[in-house]
Protein backbone atom coordinates (compact mmCIF):
# COMPACT_ATOMS: atom_id res chain seq x y z
CA UNK A 1 0.00 0.00 0.00
CA UNK A 2 3.10 2.39 0.79
CA UNK A 3 4.24 1.99 -2.72
CA UNK A 4 0.58 2.91 -4.09
CA UNK A 5 0.38 5.80 -2.39
CA UNK A 6 3.40 6.84 -3.31
CA UNK A 7 2.82 6.44 -6.44
CA UNK A 8 -0.89 8.50 -6.26
CA UNK A 9 -0.26 11.16 -4.02
CA UNK A 10 -0.27 13.74 -6.80
CA UNK A 11 -3.99 12.53 -7.28
CA UNK A 12 -4.75 12.98 -3.95
CA UNK A 13 -3.30 16.16 -3.40
CA UNK A 14 -5.27 17.23 -6.93
CA UNK A 15 -8.70 15.51 -5.58
CA UNK A 16 -8.52 16.62 -1.79
CA UNK A 17 -8.55 20.62 -3.44
CA UNK A 18 -11.40 19.39 -5.28
CA UNK A 19 -12.76 18.51 -2.47
CA UNK A 20 -11.99 21.49 -0.17
CA UNK A 21 -13.34 23.52 -2.63
CA UNK A 22 -16.68 21.96 -2.78
CA UNK A 23 -17.19 21.18 1.09
CA UNK A 24 -16.44 25.40 1.20
CA UNK A 25 -18.70 25.98 -1.94
CA UNK A 26 -22.10 24.04 -0.31
CA UNK A 27 -21.97 25.72 3.04
CA UNK A 28 -20.82 28.83 1.59
CA UNK A 29 -23.77 29.14 -0.98
CA UNK A 30 -26.50 27.76 2.49
CA UNK A 31 -25.45 30.69 4.48
CA UNK A 32 -25.27 33.16 1.86
CA UNK A 33 -28.98 32.20 0.69
CA UNK A 34 -30.19 32.62 4.42
CA UNK A 35 -28.11 36.48 4.56
CA UNK A 36 -30.05 37.40 1.39
CA UNK A 37 -33.43 36.77 2.72
CA UNK A 38 -33.66 33.92 0.37
CA UNK A 39 -37.28 31.88 0.78
CA UNK A 40 -36.47 28.98 2.81
CA UNK A 41 -38.75 26.79 0.27
CA UNK A 42 -36.74 28.37 -2.82
CA UNK A 43 -33.49 27.86 -1.12
CA UNK A 44 -34.11 23.91 -0.87
CA UNK A 45 -34.93 24.18 -4.37
CA UNK A 46 -31.74 26.09 -5.35
CA UNK A 47 -29.58 23.67 -3.93
CA UNK A 48 -31.32 20.27 -5.00
CA UNK A 49 -29.44 22.03 -8.18
CA UNK A 50 -26.27 20.29 -7.27
CA UNK A 51 -27.12 16.84 -7.11
CA UNK A 52 -29.91 16.85 -10.24
CA UNK A 53 -26.67 18.50 -11.75
CA UNK A 54 -24.66 15.45 -10.42
CA UNK A 55 -27.25 12.91 -11.17
CA UNK A 56 -26.79 14.23 -15.00
CA UNK A 57 -23.14 14.33 -14.99
CA UNK A 58 -22.95 10.13 -13.46
CA UNK A 59 -24.97 9.49 -16.74
CA UNK A 60 -23.74 11.25 -19.24
CA UNK A 61 -19.73 11.82 -18.71
CA UNK A 62 -19.22 8.41 -18.67
CA UNK A 63 -20.36 8.85 -22.35
CA UNK A 64 -18.24 11.33 -23.55
CA UNK A 65 -14.67 10.32 -22.08
CA UNK A 66 -13.94 7.63 -24.69
CA UNK A 67 -14.41 10.30 -27.43
CA UNK A 68 -13.40 13.24 -25.58
CA UNK A 69 -10.33 11.82 -22.91
CA UNK A 70 -9.67 12.77 -19.53
CA UNK A 71 -7.27 15.47 -19.47
CA UNK A 72 -10.10 17.52 -22.07
CA UNK A 73 -12.94 16.07 -20.36
CA UNK A 74 -11.23 17.09 -16.35
CA UNK A 75 -9.85 20.24 -18.17
CA UNK A 76 -13.14 21.47 -19.01
CA UNK A 77 -15.57 20.46 -16.26
CA UNK A 78 -12.92 22.26 -13.68
CA UNK A 79 -13.08 25.53 -16.13
CA UNK A 80 -16.71 25.06 -15.61
CA UNK A 81 -16.86 24.78 -11.61
CA UNK A 82 -14.16 27.23 -10.98
CA UNK A 83 -16.84 29.79 -13.08
CA UNK A 84 -20.08 28.86 -12.26
CA UNK A 85 -19.29 29.48 -8.20
CA UNK A 86 -18.39 33.32 -9.03
CA UNK A 87 -21.42 33.38 -11.40
CA UNK A 88 -23.34 32.95 -7.48
CA UNK A 89 -21.53 36.09 -6.25
CA UNK A 90 -21.92 38.29 -9.69
CA UNK A 91 -25.82 36.91 -9.54
CA UNK A 92 -27.53 37.17 -6.72
CA UNK A 93 -31.05 35.16 -7.94
CA UNK A 94 -32.08 31.87 -6.13
CA UNK A 95 -33.20 30.82 -9.55
CA UNK A 96 -30.01 31.72 -11.54
CA UNK A 97 -28.01 29.61 -8.76
CA UNK A 98 -30.51 26.86 -9.42
CA UNK A 99 -29.37 26.60 -12.89
CA UNK A 100 -25.58 27.22 -11.92
CA UNK A 101 -26.37 24.64 -9.02
CA UNK A 102 -26.69 22.01 -12.03
CA UNK A 103 -24.20 22.85 -14.01
CA UNK A 104 -21.82 22.47 -10.61
CA UNK A 105 -23.17 19.09 -9.73
CA UNK A 106 -22.70 18.09 -13.35
CA UNK A 107 -19.25 19.11 -13.56
CA UNK A 108 -18.54 17.85 -9.94
CA UNK A 109 -19.86 14.50 -10.94
CA UNK A 110 -17.39 14.66 -14.23
CA UNK A 111 -14.48 14.93 -12.28
CA UNK A 112 -14.86 12.47 -10.08
CA UNK A 113 -15.30 10.18 -12.53
CA UNK A 114 -12.07 11.35 -14.43
CA UNK A 115 -9.96 11.58 -11.10
CA UNK A 116 -11.29 7.72 -9.67
CA UNK A 117 -10.54 6.68 -13.38
CA UNK A 118 -6.88 7.93 -12.81
CA UNK A 119 -6.24 6.51 -9.35
CA UNK A 120 -8.09 2.99 -10.30
CA UNK A 121 -5.43 2.64 -13.12
CA UNK A 122 -2.88 3.85 -11.22
CA UNK A 123 -3.52 0.22 -8.84
CA UNK A 124 -3.45 -3.31 -9.15
CA UNK A 125 -5.78 -6.31 -6.94
CA UNK A 126 -3.36 -6.72 -4.78
CA UNK A 127 -3.60 -2.73 -3.25
CA UNK A 128 -6.63 -1.44 -4.51
CA UNK A 129 -8.59 -1.97 -1.69
CA UNK A 130 -6.47 -0.31 0.40
CA UNK A 131 -5.57 2.78 -2.17
CA UNK A 132 -9.19 3.46 -2.60
CA UNK A 133 -9.86 3.09 1.12
CA UNK A 134 -7.05 6.10 1.54
CA UNK A 135 -8.81 7.95 -1.28
CA UNK A 136 -12.34 7.79 0.64
CA UNK A 137 -10.87 8.97 3.73
CA UNK A 138 -9.07 11.79 1.99
CA UNK A 139 -12.83 12.56 0.62
CA UNK A 140 -14.30 12.95 3.71
CA UNK A 141 -11.35 14.79 5.47
CA UNK A 142 -11.07 17.21 3.00
CA UNK A 143 -14.99 18.03 2.75
CA UNK A 144 -14.77 18.54 6.55
CA UNK A 145 -11.68 20.98 5.87
CA UNK A 146 -13.56 22.81 3.08
CA UNK A 147 -16.60 23.51 5.45
CA UNK A 148 -14.03 24.59 8.07
CA UNK A 149 -12.76 27.44 5.69
CA UNK A 150 -15.70 29.27 6.02
CA UNK A 151 -15.13 30.48 9.14
CA UNK A 152 -12.16 32.19 7.70
CA UNK A 153 -13.89 35.06 5.14
CA UNK A 154 -17.21 36.85 5.38
CA UNK A 155 -19.88 35.21 3.39
CA UNK A 156 -21.25 38.05 2.17
CA UNK A 157 -18.36 39.23 0.43
CA UNK A 158 -16.08 38.04 -2.73
CA UNK A 159 -13.18 36.59 -0.95
CA UNK A 160 -14.47 33.09 0.03
CA UNK A 161 -16.27 32.78 -3.69
CA UNK A 162 -12.60 33.85 -5.10
CA UNK A 163 -11.48 30.96 -2.73
CA UNK A 164 -13.33 28.35 -3.91
CA UNK A 165 -12.59 29.24 -7.56
CA UNK A 166 -8.84 28.65 -7.20
CA UNK A 167 -8.76 25.60 -5.26
CA UNK A 168 -10.86 24.00 -7.91
CA UNK A 169 -8.58 25.85 -10.69
CA UNK A 170 -5.38 24.11 -9.32
CA UNK A 171 -7.05 20.86 -8.55
CA UNK A 172 -6.50 20.59 -12.13
CA UNK A 173 -2.89 21.09 -12.29
CA UNK A 174 -1.98 17.62 -10.47
CA UNK A 175 -3.69 16.09 -13.27
CA UNK A 176 -2.20 17.64 -16.04
CA UNK A 177 1.38 16.51 -14.63
CA UNK A 178 1.00 13.36 -13.77
CA UNK A 179 3.35 11.07 -15.76
CA UNK A 180 1.39 7.74 -15.77
CA UNK A 181 -0.55 6.60 -18.66
CA UNK A 182 -4.38 8.18 -19.32
CA UNK A 183 -6.76 5.77 -17.54
CA UNK A 184 -8.76 3.53 -20.05
CA UNK A 185 -12.56 3.67 -19.18
CA UNK A 186 -15.23 1.06 -19.50
CA UNK A 187 -18.83 2.29 -18.83
CA UNK A 188 -20.31 0.29 -15.66
CA UNK A 189 -23.85 -1.37 -17.10
CA UNK A 190 -25.99 -0.75 -14.39
CA UNK A 191 -28.18 -3.40 -13.31
CA UNK A 192 -31.74 -3.02 -13.77
CA UNK A 193 -33.54 -1.43 -10.41
CA UNK A 194 -36.18 -4.06 -9.98
CA UNK A 195 -33.64 -6.80 -9.99
CA UNK A 196 -31.88 -4.94 -7.02
CA UNK A 197 -34.94 -4.91 -5.46
CA UNK A 198 -35.91 -8.13 -6.06
CA UNK A 199 -32.26 -8.72 -4.59
CA UNK A 200 -33.13 -6.79 -1.39
CA UNK A 201 -36.35 -4.51 -0.89
CA UNK A 202 -33.70 -2.89 2.13
CA UNK A 203 -31.40 -1.97 0.40
CA UNK A 204 -33.27 -0.45 -2.00
CA UNK A 205 -35.67 1.28 0.28
CA UNK A 206 -32.75 2.05 2.96
CA UNK A 207 -30.62 3.84 -0.37
CA UNK A 208 -33.27 5.90 -1.30
CA UNK A 209 -34.43 7.43 2.25
CA UNK A 210 -30.35 7.70 3.06
CA UNK A 211 -30.25 9.97 0.06
CA UNK A 212 -32.73 11.91 1.36
CA UNK A 213 -31.88 12.34 4.43
CA UNK A 214 -27.64 12.93 3.58
CA UNK A 215 -28.78 15.58 0.96
CA UNK A 216 -31.15 17.30 3.48
CA UNK A 217 -28.12 17.67 5.74
CA UNK A 218 -25.44 18.75 3.47
CA UNK A 219 -27.67 21.10 1.51
CA UNK A 220 -29.90 22.39 4.09
CA UNK A 221 -27.31 21.73 7.30
CA UNK A 222 -26.27 25.46 6.98
CA UNK A 223 -29.28 26.91 6.61
CA UNK A 224 -30.83 25.46 10.09
CA UNK A 225 -27.15 26.42 11.78
CA UNK A 226 -28.05 29.91 10.92
CA UNK A 227 -31.52 30.31 11.67
CA UNK A 228 -30.66 28.74 15.10
CA UNK A 229 -28.54 31.30 16.10
CA UNK A 230 -25.44 29.96 14.93
CA UNK A 231 -22.28 32.10 14.31
CA UNK A 232 -20.58 31.68 10.57
CA UNK A 233 -17.57 30.08 12.63
CA UNK A 234 -20.07 27.67 14.79
CA UNK A 235 -21.45 26.90 10.99
CA UNK A 236 -18.64 25.93 9.70
CA UNK A 237 -17.94 23.57 12.83
CA UNK A 238 -21.26 22.58 12.59
CA UNK A 239 -21.38 20.96 9.60
CA UNK A 240 -17.32 19.81 9.23
CA UNK A 241 -18.17 17.77 12.86
CA UNK A 242 -20.64 15.76 10.56
CA UNK A 243 -17.85 14.35 8.80
CA UNK A 244 -15.12 13.69 11.28
CA UNK A 245 -18.02 11.76 12.75
CA UNK A 246 -17.98 9.33 9.92
CA UNK A 247 -14.16 8.98 9.81
CA UNK A 248 -14.70 8.32 13.38
CA UNK A 249 -17.48 5.39 13.13
CA UNK A 250 -17.21 4.28 10.02
CA UNK A 251 -15.19 1.65 10.67
CA UNK A 252 -16.43 0.30 13.87
CA UNK A 253 -19.77 0.10 12.43
CA UNK A 254 -18.43 -1.86 9.01
CA UNK A 255 -16.32 -4.41 11.50
CA UNK A 256 -19.83 -5.09 13.86
CA UNK A 257 -21.94 -5.96 10.79
CA UNK A 258 -19.19 -8.28 9.22
CA UNK A 259 -19.67 -10.20 13.03
CA UNK A 260 -23.33 -9.76 13.24
CA UNK A 261 -26.78 -10.45 10.65
CA UNK A 262 -26.28 -7.14 8.98
CA UNK A 263 -29.66 -6.31 9.22
CA UNK A 264 -29.49 -6.08 12.74
CA UNK A 265 -26.99 -3.37 12.79
CA UNK A 266 -28.35 -1.25 9.67
CA UNK A 267 -31.59 -1.88 11.90
CA UNK A 268 -29.78 -0.59 15.44
CA UNK A 269 -27.72 1.98 13.28
CA UNK A 270 -30.82 3.36 11.79
CA UNK A 271 -32.77 3.86 14.44
CA UNK A 272 -29.75 5.32 16.51
CA UNK A 273 -29.34 7.78 14.00
CA UNK A 274 -32.95 9.14 14.46
CA UNK A 275 -32.90 9.61 17.70
CA UNK A 276 -29.82 11.67 17.36
CA UNK A 277 -31.75 13.29 15.53
CA UNK A 278 -34.26 13.84 17.42
CA UNK A 279 -31.94 15.22 20.44
CA UNK A 280 -30.79 17.53 17.61
CA UNK A 281 -34.22 18.67 17.21
CA UNK A 282 -34.79 19.58 21.01
CA UNK A 283 -31.33 20.90 21.93
CA UNK A 284 -31.15 23.39 18.95
CA UNK A 285 -30.37 26.92 20.06
CA UNK A 286 -29.79 25.62 23.78
CA UNK A 287 -25.96 25.28 23.54
CA UNK A 288 -23.64 25.74 20.88
CA UNK A 289 -21.16 22.81 22.50
CA UNK A 290 -24.87 20.13 22.87
CA UNK A 291 -25.35 20.93 19.04
CA UNK A 292 -22.24 20.05 18.21
CA UNK A 293 -21.61 16.95 19.60
CA UNK A 294 -25.56 15.71 18.52
CA UNK A 295 -24.00 16.84 14.78
CA UNK A 296 -21.11 14.59 15.25
CA UNK A 297 -22.97 11.71 16.33
CA UNK A 298 -25.51 11.64 13.94
CA UNK A 299 -22.83 12.21 10.94
CA UNK A 300 -21.01 9.00 11.97
CA UNK A 301 -23.66 6.94 11.94
CA UNK A 302 -26.14 7.90 8.81
CA UNK A 303 -23.69 8.40 6.39
CA UNK A 304 -22.35 4.09 7.00
CA UNK A 305 -25.96 3.63 6.42
CA UNK A 306 -25.16 3.62 2.69
CA UNK A 307 -22.39 1.15 2.67
CA UNK A 308 -24.26 -1.08 4.85
CA UNK A 309 -26.82 -1.33 2.34
CA UNK A 310 -24.68 -1.64 -0.33
CA UNK A 311 -23.25 -4.84 1.69
CA UNK A 312 -26.50 -6.21 2.60
CA UNK A 313 -27.24 -6.03 -1.36
CA UNK A 314 -24.33 -7.64 -2.26
CA UNK A 315 -25.07 -10.82 -0.05
CA UNK A 316 -27.70 -11.83 -1.99
CA UNK A 317 -26.06 -11.44 -5.53
CA UNK A 318 -23.89 -13.02 -7.85
CA UNK A 319 -20.79 -11.73 -7.55
CA UNK A 320 -20.70 -11.01 -11.47
CA UNK A 321 -23.54 -8.69 -10.72
CA UNK A 322 -21.79 -6.54 -7.97
CA UNK A 323 -20.04 -4.20 -9.77
CA UNK A 324 -23.26 -3.45 -11.96
CA UNK A 325 -24.93 -3.38 -8.39
CA UNK A 326 -23.31 -0.59 -7.46
CA UNK A 327 -23.97 1.77 -9.89
CA UNK A 328 -27.43 1.48 -9.62
CA UNK A 329 -27.52 1.79 -5.83
CA UNK A 330 -25.77 5.69 -6.96
CA UNK A 331 -28.93 5.73 -9.34
CA UNK A 332 -31.49 5.53 -6.36
CA UNK A 333 -29.54 7.12 -3.78
CA UNK A 334 -29.41 9.83 -7.03
CA UNK A 335 -32.80 10.08 -6.95
CA UNK A 336 -33.55 10.05 -2.75
CA UNK A 337 -31.06 13.02 -2.71
CA UNK A 338 -32.68 15.51 -5.58
CA UNK A 339 -36.45 14.92 -2.83
CA UNK A 340 -34.39 15.97 0.21
CA UNK A 341 -33.44 19.14 0.06
CA UNK A 342 -36.08 20.59 -1.15
CA UNK A 343 -38.70 18.45 1.00
CA UNK A 344 -36.65 19.62 4.09
CA UNK A 345 -36.65 23.74 3.31
CA UNK A 346 -40.25 23.44 2.39
CA UNK A 347 -41.05 22.08 6.16
CA UNK A 348 -38.64 23.97 7.85
CA UNK A 349 -40.26 27.32 6.21
CA UNK A 350 -43.77 25.90 7.28
CA UNK A 351 -43.00 24.64 10.60
CA UNK A 352 -39.93 25.68 11.80
CA UNK A 353 -36.36 25.23 11.86
CA UNK A 354 -36.83 22.23 14.47
CA UNK A 355 -37.80 20.39 11.14
CA UNK A 356 -34.76 19.78 9.57
CA UNK A 357 -33.90 17.20 12.43
CA UNK A 358 -37.23 16.41 12.56
CA UNK A 359 -37.46 14.72 8.83
CA UNK A 360 -34.31 13.15 9.15
CA UNK A 361 -35.09 11.41 12.06
CA UNK A 362 -38.43 10.49 10.40
CA UNK A 363 -36.30 9.11 7.27
CA UNK A 364 -33.64 7.46 9.62
CA UNK A 365 -36.99 5.84 11.72
CA UNK A 366 -38.25 4.78 8.43
CA UNK A 367 -34.91 2.88 7.52
CA UNK A 368 -34.94 1.21 10.87
CA UNK A 369 -38.82 0.40 10.56
CA UNK A 370 -38.17 -1.33 6.93
CA UNK A 371 -34.75 -3.26 8.56
CA UNK A 372 -37.14 -4.46 11.12
CA UNK A 373 -39.90 -5.92 9.18
CA UNK A 374 -37.87 -7.43 6.51
CA UNK A 375 -36.08 -9.08 9.06
CA UNK A 376 -39.48 -10.92 9.49
CA UNK A 377 -39.76 -11.79 6.20
CA UNK A 378 -36.45 -14.37 5.69
CA UNK A 379 -34.12 -15.82 8.20
CA UNK A 380 -31.15 -13.98 8.80
CA UNK A 381 -28.07 -14.63 6.15
CA UNK A 382 -25.22 -17.49 8.15
CA UNK A 383 -22.31 -14.86 8.80
CA UNK A 384 -20.17 -17.91 6.66
CA UNK A 385 -21.66 -16.47 4.13
CA UNK A 386 -21.46 -12.47 4.13
CA UNK A 387 -19.80 -10.81 2.25
CA UNK A 388 -17.53 -8.12 3.69
CA UNK A 389 -17.92 -4.68 4.64
CA UNK A 390 -16.93 -1.84 2.39
CA UNK A 391 -16.46 1.83 3.56
CA UNK A 392 -18.02 3.44 0.69
CA UNK A 393 -19.01 6.83 0.68
CA UNK A 394 -22.22 8.48 -1.40
CA UNK A 395 -19.95 11.47 -2.61
CA UNK A 396 -18.10 8.59 -5.12
CA UNK A 397 -18.56 8.06 -8.58
CA UNK A 398 -19.88 4.76 -9.72
CA UNK A 399 -16.08 4.02 -10.65
CA UNK A 400 -14.78 4.36 -7.40
CA UNK A 401 -17.46 2.25 -5.62
CA UNK A 402 -17.31 -0.45 -8.22
CA UNK A 403 -13.66 -0.16 -8.00
CA UNK A 404 -13.87 -0.90 -3.91
CA UNK A 405 -16.63 -3.78 -4.50
CA UNK A 406 -14.65 -5.19 -7.16
CA UNK A 407 -11.27 -5.87 -5.03
CA UNK A 408 -13.04 -6.81 -1.97
CA UNK A 409 -15.20 -9.84 -4.08
CA UNK A 410 -11.35 -10.57 -5.37
CA UNK A 411 -10.32 -11.04 -1.88
CA UNK A 412 -13.15 -12.86 -0.48
CA UNK A 413 -13.25 -14.69 -3.56
CA UNK A 414 -16.96 -15.60 -2.51
CA UNK A 415 -18.22 -19.34 -3.07
CA UNK A 416 -21.01 -19.36 -5.72
CA UNK A 417 -22.81 -21.06 -3.62
CA UNK A 418 -23.02 -18.22 -1.03
CA UNK A 419 -23.37 -15.10 -3.51
CA UNK A 420 -26.99 -17.21 -5.02
CA UNK A 421 -29.75 -14.41 -5.43
CA UNK A 422 -32.34 -15.53 -2.34
CA UNK A 423 -35.34 -15.62 -3.88
CA UNK A 424 -37.22 -15.80 -0.85
CA UNK A 425 -36.53 -11.90 -0.66
CA UNK A 426 -38.88 -11.16 -3.90
CA UNK A 427 -41.50 -8.20 -2.60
Amino acid sequence: MIAALRTSWVLFFGIGLMMLGNGLQGTLLGVRATLESFDTAVTGIMMSGYFAGFFLGSTIVPHLLGRVGHVRIFSALAALASSAILLHAILVDPWFWTVVRVVTGFSYAGMYIVAESWLNQGTDNANRGSVLSAYMIVMQGSMAAGQLLLGVGDPSGMVLFMAVSVLVSLAVVPMLVSTGPMPHFELIERLPVRRVIRASPLAAVGTFLNGVGLATVMAIGPVYAVSIGLSIGQVALFMGIMNIGVIVLQYPIGMLSDRYDRRTVLMAVAFAAAVAAGVGAMVGGSGFWAVLTVAGVFGGLSVPIYALCSAHLNDYLDPRHMVSASATMQLIYGAGSVIGPSLAAAAMGAFGASMFYWLIAAVNAGIGGFALYRMTRRPAKPLDEQGSYVALYPRASAVAQASMVEAERVDDEVPPAAAAPDRADAP
